[in-house]
């Protein structure tokens, strides 16, 4: 691991995960440069900030009236994040959600292979679904020992999920995205990403909210600003304020 991608700290890490996303876009698109004020415009992060953490965390220099390279804004970028290999990952439930993941296309071109999905449902197990096999649950440790797969997305339903996080850990998996709405315990060495919608409509909530209460807030404080203006003509009117 390079001395940089030690340094780097978390704000700026889920940063460059932004500039990583956008950029992979973009290169989908085949735009060559980008400036960091076409950044801003992706990311909604201010240019200065991007260039201040490229110069810092990244050696790629841009190109005046250009900008920067795509392509080597990426490779840099998937060095540092420790992403600059492919990883083979399991899914494990086939549901609605399970079946959106695997038509997503994104995920393949982010470097993520699903290598297997796992359900217990005999209509689905044999099949291939997006070029993917499906497999019988119940061989879930021993395909994934077998593959060596450290990354898992769990997309069952939650009474299930606990069962299902637990056979992934003694199977050797480290990392696990949790799609089944319900809270599950690991061990510490093992990270879960708990991808509960409820939490980010709360937050979209909680943002329309605070919008409204500072346009309230900029309302009032121009009503206050009025109150005094007509305060002042009082005044001059009357002979005040420095008048005779």
């Amino acid at each position: 691991m390079s001395p940089k991608r030690l340094r780097i700290k978390e704000k700026v890490d889920y940063r460059f995960y932004n500039y990583l996303y956008a950029l992979r876009i973009m290169e989908h698109q085949h735009k060559v440069t980008v400036t960091s004020e076409e950044m801003e415009r992706s990311t909604g992060i201010l240019s200065p900030t991007i260039r201040k953490d490229f110069s810092l965390h990244l050696s790629a220099e841009g190109i005046r009236g250009k900008g920067y390279v795509v392509g080597d804004l990426i490779k840099e970028i998937e060095g540092l994040l420790g992403i600059d290999q492919k990883w083979d990952v399991v899914l494990v439930g086939i549901g609605k959600i399970g079946g959106s993941i695997l038509a997503n296309k994104k995920i393949q071109q982010a470097g993520y292979n699903i290598k297997y999905a796992f359900d217990n449902n005999p209509t689905k197990i044999g099949s291939i679904i997006q070029s993917i096999p499906v497999q019988n649950v119940r061989y879930l440790k021993r395909i994934i020992q077998q593959d060596n797969i450290r990354i898992a997305v769990v997309a069952v339903t939650h009474d299930n999920a606990q069962k299902i996080v637990d056979d992934l850990v003694e199977s050797g998996v480290e990392g696990i995205l949790n799609m089944s709405g319900g809270q599950v315990r690991t061990p510490e060495h093992v990270m879960v990403i708990e991808l509960d919608l409820s939490f980010y409509l709360t937050e979209l909530s909680h943002f329309i909210t605070q919008m409204h209460a500072k346009d309230e807030e900029i309302e009032e404080s121009f009503d206050d600003l009025e109150d005094e203006l007509d305060l002042l003509d009082e005044e001059f009117e009357q002979g005040g304020i420095g008048g005779s």
